[in-house]
């Protein structure tokens, strides 16, 4: 899952120096965009051209995004992550806790991330409160893309966005972001349990066993059930009532584009009253109807 905002404090707690790139270019003969790819020495052609398949299916699904991101390609990891400055990390081999996802929830990860990129991007256009917040996070990934270097150290970059007027746009999008590309999981493959699918069968420690079904469309979570301190888990009682309403899927890019814009609609009217996300059930409430 996107772990946006957890990379970046850890960036600022835990400055990464600038060292030589292990990351470069790929040579596969079947790739079409090798340019738009930094990869370490134990990524396969195989799981790019993969990647690149699964950005073109969400394409030919949503018609969204309308450009193909810069991807640092791992060969292994925990994180991914997606940035406004159109960039991405994932993983060939996505781990989680301490056992490794398969290949179809590996794909799921990719997917997700993807769909933040289709948020971004629609967002953008809409939100231009969030332009102070994206200058910043657009630095950011022009330098790790110039210094091929996904950890490469931007704290001076980042400390400029914390002491910024942007933190509430930030924060307003989180927790709509996190919303939306499960979604984009869930229409790509036309699977409501998707999202959760892609957390079962891990060893994943008792204390976030409960949380895992929050990500379920397809499952009645009551309003007692969001969680404020995490934006995974904010609008879990909202899932239910868009999987009522946009699965089995029939009009994949009618269905996000009407989605996105009640996402859109509501996140502008917190901002246009200055206020911020702070009760999850309050704000379930006033979402679920305009969902309906």
């Amino acid at each position: 899952m996107c772990k946006f905002l957890l990379l970046f404090l850890f960036i600022l707690v835990v400055p990464v120096k600038a060292r030589s790139s292990d990351y470069s270019i790929p040579i596969c003969k079947n790739l079409v965009r090798p340019q738009s790819f930094l990869v370490d020495s134990g990524v396969t052609c195989e799981s790019i051209e993969r990647f690149e398949k699964i950005f073109q299916t969400v394409q030919r699904s949503l018609g969204l995004p309308s450009s193909f991101p810069r991807v640092f390609f791992k060969s292994t990891g925990y994180e991914s992550w997606s940035t406004f400055g159109n960039l991405i990390l994932v993983n060939q081999r996505q781990m989680s806790w301490d056992q490794a996802k398969t290949n179809d929830q590996r794909d799921m990860v990719w997917i997700h991330e993807i769909g933040h990129l289709v948020f971004q991007e629609m967002l953008k256009k809409d939100f231009k409160e969030l332009d102070c917040f994206t200058k910043y996070m657009e630095q950011d990934a022009e330098e790790k893309w110039r210094n091929k270097n996904p950890l490469f150290d931007t704290s001076k970059i980042l400390n400029s966005f914390w002491s910024s007027k942007c933190k509430n746009a930030r924060d307003l999008q989180t927790s709509y972001s996190e919303l939306f590309a499960d979604f984009i999981v869930s229409t790509v493959l036309n699977d409501i349990n998707a999202p959760l699918k892609y957390m079962q069968n891990l060893n994943t420690p008792q204390s976030e066993q409960i949380k895992i079904l929050l990500y379920d469309f397809g499952s009645q979570h009551p309003i007692d059930t969001c969680l404020n301190e995490d934006p995974h888990f904010y609008f879990a009682p909202s899932r239910s009532v868009i999987g009522s309403r946009y699965f089995p899927v029939k009009r994949a890019k009618n269905n996000v584009i009407e989605l996105y814009n009640v996402l859109k609609d509501d996140l502008l009217l917190y901002n246009s009253k200055g206020q911020s996300l702070s009760d999850c059930k309050v704000a379930n409430l006033r979402l679920i109807p305009k969902i309906k």
